[in-house]
């Protein structure tokens, strides 16, 4: 049977949820999805729930926007008091209109924000996206 949705990270912890979105979108797209899932434990639920909100979210654009995509990339890292949180794509996605940004953008600034996270969403240079955030472990 198929699920609605992979677990939540508060049910199978961060690494495991974020690797099962990986295995979900990379089925989507007839891709494996390289993944990189540096998570320390005793993190706030908050900052899961977060970081996993941000992936998923960064997938499901991959998936409905990336044309010809061959490679996804996440990437979850600790860098001093900060969780890094990288997706990156080669496909050919939609430029959005110059000074606007979709739902799926601003709500995954807004959750890094709301922890006094940074994010970015930038193009790739000859074609992709790359979604990062650094949220703090301890908001």
């Amino acid at each position: 049977p198929a699920r609605l949705r992979p677990a939540a990270p508060d049910e199978t912890g961060l690494a495991r949820a974020t690797g099962r979105l990986a295995d979900d979108a990379g089925e989507r797209l007839g891709l494996e999805i390289t993944r990189e899932l540096d998570v320390p434990g005793g993190l706030a639920a908050t900052v899961e729930t977060a970081i996993y909100r941000i992936v998923q979210e960064a997938l499901t654009n991959v998936v409905r926007h990336a044309q010809g995509v061959t490679r996804v990339r996440v990437s979850l890292a600790e860098r001093g008091a900060l969780l890094v949180v990288d997706i990156e794509d080669d496909g050919a996605g939609r430029a959005a209109p110059e000074g606007h940004e979709g739902s799926g953008l601003r709500g995954m600034r807004e959750r890094a924000e709301l922890l006094g996270g940074r994010f970015e969403a930038a193009r790739r240079s000859p074609r992709g996206t790359r979604i990062h955030a650094e949220i703090p472990k301890a908001p």
